[in-house]
């Protein structure tokens, strides 16, 4: 087989430049258009709105009458059997006041 006479070409390829890094603002939004995160934020979002719709609703009870006690309406019961009576006799009665 004959070699072809005449200068050999080489084929000049393109150099291949890297491509330009992203900018911080289109990371950003690449990072945050995704499921999982849109997600995870709504859930968030609604949790900080509902917060305050909760405490709204939720019943005062230092006003209503069956959830006051007393001092005198507080009794402390005998312990089981099985729990040591290890304790000072002037602890329970010197506390109340």
């Amino acid at each position: 087989m004959a070699k072809a006479t005449g200068t050999s070409k080489k084929k000049a390829g393109k150099v291949a430049e890297a491509p330009a890094p992203p900018s911080p603002s289109r990371q950003a939004k690449s990072w945050f258009f995704q499921p999982r995160q849109l997600i995870t934020t709504a859930f968030f979002a609604m949790f900080l709105i509902s917060i305050p719709v909760a405490i709204r609703n939720m019943p005062t009870l230092a006003g209503r009458p069956e959830y006051q006690v007393g001092p005198n309406q507080v009794t402390i019961s005998p312990p089981p059997r099985w729990i040591p009576n290890t304790r000072s006799p002037g602890l329970v009665s010197g506390s109340a006041g």
